[in-house]
């Protein structure tokens, strides 16, 4: 049947709740970001991967999208000629900021914004970063998207996050919607903003399986191919 306004006002409403619900749960755990995030597996492993698959030099634009606490722009700084921290919230880009002021890195900046709609040019960046952030996002598709869009012809596009899981506490208590993350289903999202799988690299270790999916972005994107499989996933939480 047709949807009903009184539908899709109800829609909104629970999604503006689950927003909140994220939101307040950032604002809440700004200041120990970092040891939340090192429960699930040693971040020098994730970060060591991060570097090598970035393949950054001189000239490189650098866009960590959900930056948090801007570890990644504080591990890239030294290797690229920009830095912006995306986030949504403003006590995390208060976090990041205190953190990297101490370290004099001008050529680093951060900015409040949305990964749905990114105030950036298109292909503006050479690298695009989204490291533990795409299991919080209502809709990862369009946040891929939306990250293919700004980033250059040949550019990295880098997801680091979770293989599927059952750990529903982490939904429960630190507010993810997604429990991870098939290799298909990324491929099929990437596929169709433009971008080719270049590796997956799979990091053992922790409590959970993290992996880092690195696609690189195509002169002509129409002409990428979708995976043969269905792009839903059985891992995503109502």
């Amino acid at each position: 049947r047709e949807p009903y306004a009184s539908d899709l006002q109800g829609l909104d409403y629970i999604r503006k709740a689950r927003a909140e619900r994220a939101q307040q749960y950032f604002s809440a755990n700004a200041n120990i970001w970092a040891d939340i995030r090192s429960l699930y597996v040693p971040e020098q492993d994730v970060e060591s991967v991060l570097l090598k698959r970035a393949e950054a030099g001189a000239g490189d634009k650098l866009l960590d999208v959900g930056t948090g606490t801007a570890r990644m722009l504080e591990l890239f700084a030294p290797h690229v000629s920009e830095g912006l921290g995306l986030d949504i919230s403003p006590e995390m880009l208060g976090a990041a900021r205190d953190n990297l002021s101490r370290e004099g890195f001008a050529h680093i900046q951060f900015r409040r914004g949305d990964m749905y709609e990114m105030d950036l040019e298109a292909a503006s960046q050479t690298i695009v970063l989204y490291h533990q952030v795409l299991h919080y996002a209502e809709d990862p598709a369009r946040a891929i998207a939306e990250g293919a869009r700004v980033l250059a012809a040949k550019g990295r596009f880098i997801i680091a996050d979770f293989a599927p899981h059952k750990e529903e506490s982490l939904r429960l208590e630190h507010a993810h919607r997604r429990l991870g993350f098939h290799d298909w289903e990324l491929e099929a999202w990437a596929a169709t903003s433009g971008l080719k799988p270049l590796s997956t690299d799979v990091l053992g270790g922790g409590q959970l399986t993290v992996k880092v999916w690195t696609f690189e972005k195509l002169d002509s994107p129409a002409v990428v191919p979708l995976p043969n499989r269905q792009t839903s996933s059985k891992n995503e939480v109502a």
